[in-house]
């Protein structure tokens, strides 16, 4: 399901630009409208660089945990070999 949203939000986009460009050619100002596109695209490159920051970061935290816990293990299967 969410390959389709993603799909169809992509297809939005696209018909937005193609719209956009239409209007410019008209006389909107096309200078504006590229612009505007160039500034989205770097506002969503800004958030999926932030996305993958924080994915990065709960990545890290994992294994942290997993090394804490393998170490325990580690620790508690040499107690109780020496009981």
């Amino acid at each position: 399901m969410l390959k389709g949203l993603s799909f169809l939000k992509k297809s939005l986009e696209d018909q937005k630009a193609k719209i956009m460009h239409i209007i410019a050619s008209l006389g909107g100002g096309a200078e504006n409208v590229e612009m505007s596109r160039e500034e989205e695209l770097m506002k969503m490159n800004e958030q999926f660089m932030k996305e993958l920051e924080n994915e990065e970061m709960k990545n890290f935290a994992l294994e942290i945990e997993l090394d804490f816990e393998i170490r325990l293990e580690t620790t508690m299967w040499a107690l109780k070999e020496k009981m």
